[in-house]
């Protein structure tokens, strides 16, 4: 079995970081003990100790915090595993673009909830000489890839229609220009053979533990790990170069909803060829899985990774002529999310959740819409809370889901209310019928915003601050005299946004706002301007 994964540079390089890991995707390795009660702490120890608990057990599960290897001009070092929380960080920083500060901040809190793919991690920045030209790539290297150019794939499976909303055939459509993104580029050929066949790459649809090969990782349900794949000779025996999905996602082609499978399946490919995660935004191999592009192309970062191991294509397709606009249409409507003033809106496992009375919106980071432009009701998604929500929040910390409706409060695992709940906010010391509430993960508070008041509650303390009721304004500076928030969340780079029926303002980290009101549909849900 595979215990290492090598990266291989380009004679050219100057610089390279080589990871060695456990495995090709990812487990739930070690222990989180994260809920055991410390005698003697005060909130803030909590607090610290929670947050690094937590970041311990996600990174771990990406091979961050496993002994690893930094080369630079021929010297080694080999660090303990517990020193290196911060390197770790580090890394998880390079690959989501984010400051490498090596803290536990609130964008790299947040990037660690993104849906991504299931493989390990090994950042690596490969520089040539040419200092305009940077490969970011990655190859597992060594004996890790093919050693014949016609390989055969079967999809030994289907998803889960209940889940999915793809037909068998579209599976089969968007499988296949996955496969050819790539031998577009290198002497590859891929040919589809029967399921009861035997074919070098099988893809396979599955949920929790889902074959019974030792070393497998179970999936995680929806979100999180969307699939994995392993290594070609990698001593995973019938599952060398093979590609697993989680079958608890939404999988669609060419909707701007759920999950790509086109997209899914290219980037685990990559993987079943030889190819590592890259650490440059944009490349298909990059570790955070996006949305549906029309017409999608390979990335040149994936192109030049791919070409290393296997080298050009001698007979490349020839570009199809440019097709010429389409005649003018009627403009559509804008769709229905675009005009309403949300009830709240909250950043939940990397995803908008925009509110409105008994349904919601999902959207990825970047404005795609997920689900059904109709929107899913509440509580057919999220079980045992009310059908209407005053506000919604997501504790980065421990990930735990709150709604507010009227005088109570419930909390969730996954989509699921836990037991105990609801409480009573007054029970908690928070005022009843607030308008909408927002969590600041620097700082373990969450805001709950009445009318033009803002109260800050310590999750750790478990009570509100000595600040008490204060003014919107005078806590988030710049924002105007008077602003009753609607509805408002911290995004994935750290700055809050309050919204102001269909505006908002932006309020960095240190809670200034420049006061100018924006569109929200437009900036952050795809909207057509007026």
């Amino acid at each position: 079995m595979k215990l290492t994964t090598l990266t291989i540079v380009p004679v050219a390089a100057v610089l390279v970081v080589i990871c060695i890991c456990d495995g090709m995707p990812h487990g739930n390795n070690g222990n989180n003990n994260s809920n055991e009660e410390s005698n003697g702490n005060s909130g803030n120890e909590n607090r610290d100790s929670l947050k690094t608990s937590d970041v311990k057990k996600k990174l771990k599960g990406f091979s961050y915090i496993k002994k690893y290897m930094m080369v630079d001009n021929g010297k080694t070092v080999v660090k303990p595993a517990a020193e290196n929380l911060q390197d770790g960080m580090k890394m998880l920083q390079k690959l989501a673009g984010l400051e490498e500060t090596g803290s536990i901040d609130e964008p790299t809190a947040r990037a660690m909830t993104w849906p991504r793919c299931g493989n390990t991690d090994n950042v690596t920045v490969q520089v040539t000489e040419d200092a305009e030209r940077k490969k970011r790539y990655v190859l597992s290297g060594g004996t890790y890839k093919w050693n014949k150019f016609d390989l055969t794939y079967k999809i030994k499976n289907f998803p889960n229609m209940s889940v999915s909303v793809i037909t068998e055939a579209e599976v089969a459509e968007a499988v296949a220009i996955a496969f050819k993104l790539w031998s577009d580029v290198t002497p590859l050929t891929f040919t589809r053979v029967p399921s009861s066949s035997t074919a070098d790459i099988v893809l396979l649809f599955g949920k929790g533990k889902h074959t019974t090969v030792t070393g497998d990782p179970p999936f995680d349900g929806q979100g999180g790990t969307l699939a994995h794949a392993f290594t070609p000779n990698s001593g995973w025996g019938t599952l060398n170069g093979d590609v697993h999905y989680d079958d608890d996602e939404t999988f669609t082609h060419k909707k701007y909803f759920g999950r790509n499978l086109q997209y899914v399946t290219a980037h685990e490919v990559g993987h079943a060829l030889g190819l590592d995660h890259s650490n440059t935004q944009g490349a298909l191999m990059w570790p955070f899985i996006l949305g549906y592009t029309a017409n999608y192309q390979l990335p040149e970062d994936d192109k030049l990774g791919i070409q290393a191991i296997y080298g050009e294509n001698p007979n490349p397709p020839a570009e199809e002529p440019t097709a010429p606009p389409p005649p003018a249409t009627t403009e559509m409507p804008p769709p229905v999310y675009c005009n309403l003033t949300f009830d709240d809106v909250e950043v939940i496992r990397g995803q908008i959740f925009a509110f409105s009375g008994k349904r919601f919106w999902r959207f990825s980071i970047d404005g795609h819409l997920i689900n059904p432009v109709e929107g899913t009701l509440i509580r057919s998604f999220f079980k045992g809370v009310p059908s209407i929500a005053n506000a919604v929040i997501e504790r980065w910390y421990d990930e735990k889901v709150l709604f507010v409706k009227g005088k109570k409060i419930w909390q969730m695992t996954s989509n699921n209310a836990d037991q105990g709940y609801p409480k009573l906010l007054s029970d908690l010391s928070i005022p009843k019928m607030v308008d909408t509430a927002m969590h600041r993960a620097s700082e373990g508070v969450t805001y709950y915003f009445k009318e033009k008041i803002v109260y800050a509650y310590d999750e750790f303390e478990e009570a509100l601050t000595k600040e008490g009721a204060v003014k919107v304004h005078k806590v988030f500076k710049g924002v105007p005299r008077g602003t009753r928030v609607t509805a408002a969340f911290t995004g994935l780079d750290g700055y809050h946004y309050l919204l102001v029926g269909l505006n908002y303002y932006k309020v960095d980290p240190n809670l200034q706002s420049d006061g100018d009101l924006s569109n929200f549909g437009q900036d952050f849900l795809r909207c057509p301007s007026a």
